[in-house]
């Protein structure tokens, strides 16, 4: 057991059963840490070393969790950037420090995105599962049905232009 101190607020965690979790979940596949869960140092070292392996990674959602890793020397291409409602600006400055992994789930947001990024050179999760129609509007997608069409027309370019 590992006694952290936060905020003035005291926690403990097993170390041991950590690296016992994550690498029986590995086994499942390629893990991405959330940082939103904790970003405590002392957790984000402990899982270091097992996230270097294989394709494992980190969720941030945030320029701040962005500066923690960076902090302990994190390859920014270890980072996936979980854009919700993001600002503009937070997902262009993590573009233009090496983050390549991110995910959208407003199609606004991924047109912007494509202004400025080499779409060849990131890995981009369009996340649309969760759309859902309410009195002729895409909720998620923020259009009206015809304005939909349009942007799917986008989104093909976008796709298009990825695979050359």
């Amino acid at each position: 057991m590992v006694n952290l101190e936060e905020n003035n607020i005291y926690f403990y965690f097993n170390k041991d059963k950590l690296i016992q979790n994550f690498n029986e979940f590995s086994e499942l596949g390629d893990i991405y840490y959330p940082l939103k869960t904790n970003s405590n140092e002392v957790i984000i070292r402990t899982l270091q070393p097992l996230i270097e392996e294989k394709e494992n990674g980190y969720l941030i959602s945030s320029i701040s969790h962005f500066e923690i890793l960076k902090g302990a020397n994190v390859n920014p291409l270890k980072m996936c950037f979980i854009n919700v409602l993001a600002e503009k600006n937070t997902v262009k400055y993590l573009y233009d420090n090496g983050v390549r992994f991110f995910t959208f789930d407003n199609l606004n947001a991924l047109i912007e995105f494509s202004k400025y990024a080499d779409l060849s050179k990131v890995k981009i999760a369009i996340r649309l599962s969760t759309t859902q129609v309410f009195q002729h509007k895409f909720t998620h997608l923020g259009t009206d049905l015809e304005d939909n069409d349009k942007r799917y027309e986008d989104v093909k370019k976008i796709i298009e232009i990825r695979n050359k």
